[in-house]
């Protein structure tokens, strides 16, 4: 169970940086920057799970913010929700639900590979809840496995930003290499027509005038050049 404040927060955009003229690549990136930044604007206008009260409760014993002071005590609790805090858990995943769909449809502009993410963190989640509210799982086992998912989300929200990053490089790498080599081509091309060129005009400048006079003599008809 993690508030909008810690997970937006794991969101990180490798940045890229792609030299040259623009390609394809580079204009995809800057799309996919637009995308991330919207995404995030969008997430960060969904907080009614922050304001409840249910939240405010839970936090005494269950981890909800990074930077809770009492983390290490928390993962330690041997015991289970009691009814209040079940009936807040259970409040805690409807509030949640809409900011859930929320983010999975901004960061589906951004990339497929957060929607997968996404999805599947948010699942686990939904899954860790239930088995909180019928005492499958302690108080500290349920921090343990939050605490746990978000350090595996950050590891994998940032491959999925080298990803992408290496998914564009290479593009802009290949695009530029095609423009070089119809550069190349271009100009043999034109090498060859000045090659052309240079041979009509020195064939031009070395030919001389001549005169043909042509007559018969007897039958025959001939022709002399000087």
């Amino acid at each position: 169970m993690i508030s909008k404040r810690w997970w937006v927060g794991v969101f990180t955009l490798v940045s890229i940086a792609l030299g040259g003229c623009a390609t394809q690549a580079q204009r995809q990136f800057e799309h996919v920057q637009v995308q991330y930044q919207s995404a995030l604007r969008t997430l960060g206008s969904c907080d009614p799970m922050d304001r409840s009260q249910a939240l405010h409760r839970l936090k005494e014993r269950f981890i909800v913010e990074a930077d809770d002071p009492r983390v290490v005590e928390k993962l330690s609790l041997g015991a289970y929700a009691t009814e209040q805090e079940a009936k807040d858990l259970i409040d805690i995943s409807i509030l949640r639900k809409p900011c859930d769909k929320l983010a999975i449809e901004a960061f589906s502009k951004v990339h497929p590979q957060y929607v997968v993410s996404l999805a599947r963190i948010f699942s686990e989640a939904d899954a860790d809840l239930a088995k909180a509210i019928n005492k499958d799982l302690t108080i500290g086992e349920v921090n343990q496995r939050t605490v746990d998912r978000l350090n595996a989300w950050q590891t994998e929200f940032a491959q999925i930003g080298q990803q992408i990053q290496s998914q564009l490089n290479h593009a802009h790498q290949d695009e530029l290499l095609q423009r070089q080599n119809s550069a190349r081509a271009v100009q043999n091309w034109a090498y060859q027509q000045q090659v052309l060129e240079n041979q009509r005009q020195l064939s031009n400048a070395t030919a001389r005038p001549t005169t043909t006079n042509c007559h018969y003599i007897g039958n025959s008809f001939r022709c002399t050049h000087y």
